[in-house]
């Protein structure tokens, strides 16, 4: 396979293949659009889609992609999520209910959703949460289920895992500019995303700006117009999403192991899941969880390599390698 057409696939699965091709697997694209590709290592063959294989069943990708079913078989195991419940829009009434009797502030979001879209953090009121269902069932529609659920104070973390043992671990920060004196939020924003995409050298995205942004600029007194003062951090959002333009730092080596095991007992929580990108919001990663100390937001089975491998800070992590180690066993370089 030439190295010009890789080039032209998703960042993600590019990585996967190129670590694939180091290891001798010969790769033949089947349908380009659909980023199909058959692998073969000598009698060995598996299909590649995106980078969906055959080590993450479809049973385990189904269950993990819904949220709630999620929380569910955490909660069963003894692992520590925030707490919530499901509604419908028929459920209005009910949802608003339950989320005064959880306590301000709330968390809405998608049943089923990446990428952040659709998650509003910080709602504090039945106000509030009123808007917010309104701007929810407007872009998804009113047959869409959603989750209310209490928001966790602390850092967010995506902790990668494997059925091997191998991890990795990024502390995720939202969206922010950092004040010149003389520049507006918005200047800073469309500067900063210029700056990380020409040329590109990590795995951050452009600044989003769009309604969020404004919504919670006018929380904290601002607009898009508004010149912070010389060195003052802004935040743009709450949620962390890179696609979004949030930032992230891999604090893989300061992690304590016990978050190593809790994310390994996840996986064994859902048969047929050999690898998944963990959310975890805790106060210091650093230190030994307990159940008042950490939470579990989200099990991803087909996580993001690009943001371990690239990260805007700290130590490169190859987690194509560890995926890699999964679909070709017989290719691992340290057996």
């Amino acid at each position: 396979m030439k190295k010009e057409e890789l080039l032209k696939l998703h960042t993600n699965q590019r990585l996967l293949l190129e670590e694939l091709l180091s290891r001798g697997v010969e790769l033949t694209p089947i349908v380009k659009e659909l980023e199909l590709f058959e692998a073969t290592y000598g009698t060995h063959t598996e299909l590649i889609l995106d980078r969906d294989t055959r080590v993450v069943s479809y049973a385990a990708s189904v269950i993990t992609s819904d949220k709630s079913l999620t929380k569910v078989l955490l909660e069963r195991h003894g692992i520590s999520t925030p707490k919530g419940a499901q509604f419908f829009f028929d459920q209005r009434d009910l949802a608003l209910q339950f989320a005064e009797a959880l306590g301000w502030p709330v968390v809405l979001k998608p049943v089923a959703g990446s990428h952040g879209r659709g998650c509003t953090m910080g709602i504090g009121g039945t106000e509030a949460l009123e808007q917010v269902l309104d701007e929810f069932i407007a872009e998804f529609g009113s047959d869409r289920p959603f989750l209310i659920e209490e928001e966790i104070p602390g850092e967010e973390y995506r902790v990668f895992i494997t059925e091997r043992g191998k991890f990795a671990v990024l502390h995720r920060m939202p969206a922010s500019v950092v004040g010149n004196g003389a520049s507006s939020i918005g200047e800073l924003a469309e500067r900063e995303s210029d700056r990380r995409m020409n040329p590109r050298i990590n795995c951050l995205c452009p600044i989003s700006i769009d309604r969020t942004v404004e919504k919670y600029l006018a929380t904290q007194g601002l607009n898009l117009d508004s010149v912070p003062a010389n060195g003052v951090k802004v935040a743009l959002r709450t949620t962390s999403n890179l696609a979004q333009g949030g930032t992230c730092e891999d604090v893989t080596e300061i992690t304590h192991p016990q978050f190593a095991s809790i994310a390994a007992a996840i996986l064994r929580i859902f048969p047929g899941l050999a690898y998944a990108g963990i959310d975890i919001v805790t106060n210091n990663i650093s230190e030994s969880p307990s159940k008042e100390r950490y939470a579990v937001l989200e099990v991803n089975s087909n996580p993001g390599i690009h943001m371990h491998m690239r990260p805007a800070l700290g130590k490169s992590q190859n987690v194509a390698a560890y995926i890699a180690d999964l679909i070709f066993p017989e290719t691992c370089k340290n057996e």
